[in-house]
Order: C-alpha cells, then sequence, then structure tokens
C-alpha cells in the first residue's frame, strides 16, 4: 500500500511540534478516596459512628521510658434496636510482626445506662449484652465508646515464646518491630 503525504501537512506537523514543545506543562494526577455508608434512621437495629469511623489505623506507641503503651483516643459509636444488642469479638484482638504479638484489650463503655446502655469492660469471642431494651422503650440511640488497650502481659518474641520482664523492671518490653491488627466486633440483635 502506498501512502501519499502532501508536503504542506507533513510542513504544519513539523511546525505544530517544535512550537508547542516549548510549552509542555507537566501534569501531576492525585486520586481521593470516597465513601458514603447512610443508614436509615427507621431501621430497627443500627450500629453507628458518632462522627465517624476511623479512616486510618489507630496508634499503639511504646514508651520505653515509662515502660508503658500509648493507647488511642475512644471511637465513639451509637446504637439502637428494637431488641437486646450483644457483641463480641470475630477474632482475638492482637497486634502482630510475624511471631510476635502484642495482646489488645477492647471494652465498651456508656454514660447512657438510664437508656439501656451495658459496659463491658473486656469483650472476648463470647457475645455479651450492651444494649437492653427493656430499659429503652423509646427505641433512643444509646452512645459508646470502644476503649483499645495494649497489654503487656501475654506478649510474645520472634520464636513465638511469652515475654518476661528483665530485671530490674517487673515490666516486660514488646519485641522491637512493625505490628498490625485489626479489631473485628460482632453486633448481634434479634429483631
Amino acid at each position: 500500500m502506498k501512502l501519499n503525504y502532501s508536503a504542506p501537512l507533513i510542513l504544519g506537523v513539523i511546525s505544530a511540534v517544535v512550537f508547542s514543545s516549548g510549552s509542555m506543562a507537566a501534569q501531576n494526577t492525585r486520586s481521593i478516596s470516597l465513601s458514603a455508608s447512610i443508614t436509615s434512621t427507621s431501621n430497627s437495629f443500627s450500629v453507628d459512628p458518632l462522627s465517624s469511623w476511623p479512616a486510618n489505623a489507630l496508634q499503639i506507641t511504646w514508651s520505653s521510658t515509662n515502660k508503658s503503651f500509648g493507647n488511642p483516643s475512644n471511637v465513639g459509636f451509637k446504637v439502637k434496636s428494637s431488641a437486646d444488642v450483644k457483641v463480641s469479638l470475630s477474632s482475638t484482638a492482637k497486634l502482630t510482626d510475624g511471631s510476635k504479638e502484642i495482646p489488645i484489650k477492647v471494652g465498651i463503655t456508656t454514660t447512657d445506662t438510664t437508656k439501656g446502655g451495658v459496659a463491658v469492660s473486656e469483650l472476648s469471642l463470647t457475645s455479651q449484652k450492651i444494649y437492653d431494651k427493656t430499659k429503652n422503650s423509646a427505641g433512643d440511640y444509646v452512645s459508646y465508646e470502644l476503649t483499645v488497650a495494649a497489654q503487656t502481659t501475654g506478649m510474645k518474641d520472634s520464636s513465638g515464646a511469652t515475654i518476661t520482664a528483665v530485671a530490674p523492671s517487673t515490666t516486660p518490653e514488646p519485641a522491637a518491630g512493625t505490628y498490625t491488627g485489626s479489631i473485628d466486633l460482632v453486633f448481634d440483635s434479634t429483631i
């Protein structure tokens, strides 16, 4: 197949490239993630954040000076239901880095006890009641706070052995590492 190009077209393309090459723009592209979680206020069972669920991982720090963990701020949420509500963990709460572990104590506090709110000092794999419908005939939301606290008791080193305190300290120190984990809550209500 033979292609014929006309000279003015080629010159026009060459001149466009020559003249536009000096004015090329740099681009920077950014992507922003969006999400929406919209709950109907007429639902007979809902668990919603007081403001918003954490968008980033909650940070736990270790102070070698104080030999203690710095735990994250509490996470506020609210619950309403036409029946009692129980909560449990779907798996043991812990931070891990390979075989290294830091146990996490997860609890729920509330000041809305007159509206049926029940505090749980330590969540487990067994369901525990946090919302007593008999005390909340109006079906109002009850406010709670989720507490997260890293524990020095039960920590494990890279071999999976339990970490103990080294004298003269009485507090064990976690093995160095970059730990990750999640807290998976299961809210149950028979509606």
